[in-house]
């Protein structure tokens, strides 16, 4: 028999069975979702139980992971002013780091209260 010279993939994939019986054939399931992080991340938010949304509004919703159905929402305010166009959420440590949109600077939010409890500047990196 001579040597298979098309992709071996292909022929898995068209006959629905691994032939080959490798262990990295498309039709061999994984316990895990895809990606770098897939087998590591149980759950698709960092706080375990919800996941944390935010529009670009002051506020942040709290969506059960299931039903993405809102189960609690805050607003987020810097002293007595609510912090608009924030975005790219961190969860960590029990706290919420924001990025607020067009500026230099991360918001270092209590998830409780939506109060801004510290301001990181990140304008010295755009110099360097």
């Amino acid at each position: 028999m001579g040597r298979r010279e098309g992709a071996k993939f292909k022929i898995n994939r068209r006959l629905g069975v691994n032939l080959w019986g490798r262990a990295k054939s498309p039709l061999n399931r994984r316990d895990y979702g895809p990606g770098q992080h897939g087998q590591r991340r149980k759950k698709p938010s960092d706080d375990g139980t919800q996941l944390i949304m935010s529009d670009g509004s002051a506020r942040l919703r709290w969506l059960d992971e299931k039903t993405l159905q809102t189960q609690r929402e805050v607003v987020v305010k810097s002293g007595d002013r609510p912090l608009q166009r924030i975005n790219e959420l961190e969860y960590v440590e029990g706290l919420i780091y924001a990025n607020v949109w067009l500026t230099d600077r991360i918001a270092v939010i209590d998830p409780k209260t939506g109060a801004v409890r510290a301001w990181l500047d990140l304008s010295a990196l755009k110099k360097a």
